[in-house]
């Protein structure tokens, strides 16, 4: 029926190229001035299927964060009470420009008071939004094994470290870091700078691998796969040996 006529198609969160190539396969099956729009956590799977254009979008900068995170918290572009305008920028500085937080955290503090906010924001910096880990996990759940291990190791050891030094580390261990690192970069759960030399990723995606790595062991690190902290590996290593 859309043979050949000029469409728009949407095709929001594709993980699964055979999909994409099922729906729109070739640029020739609909008309002159159609737009095929596609949203994906996985920039390979755009290449794979040669698009026109692809966007890669950005975290927000500090005006545009505080507007979003208003516009959720308040149903307004500013901030209508004094009080709340400190707290607000603690907000923001936790998300670090990510939109899904700012929605998120919004959409929760929404309605209550300057007591309620200053708690949750307190409780921010122990224990991280489940709601906002359990989204970011998505991609990660995804990954295969090895590339799993290494966007551990990153998060844990090497966020920021020279690329160069992190492939050569992960070389060792087996992880065939040339082609995990980019499917990692792929699915932007890390980043690399201008330069191509640093690898990093946001600061709720390197809280999220804290879920990930205690979650089978609460409260004994020494059954982590990876210890972080030194009070932890200081602790294994006075009370275990």
């Amino acid at each position: 029926m859309l043979s050949r006529k000029k469409v728009l198609v949407v095709l929001d969160d594709v993980d699964n190229i055979q999909h994409l190539k099922c729906l729109v396969g070739r640029h020739d099956w609909f008309g002159l001035g159609s737009r095929i729009i596609v949203t994906t956590r996985d920039e390979h799977l755009l290449q794979s299927c040669q698009v026109d254009d692809v966007y890669i979008p950005t975290t927000l900068d500090y005006t545009d964060a505080l507007q979003l995170f208003n516009l959720t918290a308040f149903h307004s572009d500013i901030v209508l009470k004094d009080d709340f305008i400190e707290l607000s920028y603690h907000v923001i500085s936790y998300a670090d420009g990510l939109p899904l937080a700012l929605k998120v955290l919004g959409s929760f503090l929404c309605g209550r008071d300057v007591t309620q906010w200053r708690s949750a924001i307190e409780r921010l910096k122990r224990d991280s939004n489940e709601e906002i880990l359990n989204k970011l996990r998505i991609s990660f759940d995804g990954l295969e094994e090895r590339e799993k291990n290494i966007f551990l190791d990153i998060a844990c050891f090497f966020n920021g470290e020279k690329k160069d030094f992190v492939m050569k580390v992960l070389d060792g261990c087996e992880f065939f870091p040339d082609i995990g690192i980019d499917v990692l970069i792929k699915k932007s759960l890390i980043k690399v700078d201008d330069d191509n030399q640093y690898l990093w990723m946001h600061d709720l995606l390197q809280e999220m691998r804290r879920k990930i790595v205690r979650e089978k062991s609460i409260d004994k690190p020494g059954k982590c796969c990876r210890l972080w902290k030194e009070t932890d590996v200081y602790h294994i290593l006075t009370k275990t040996l």
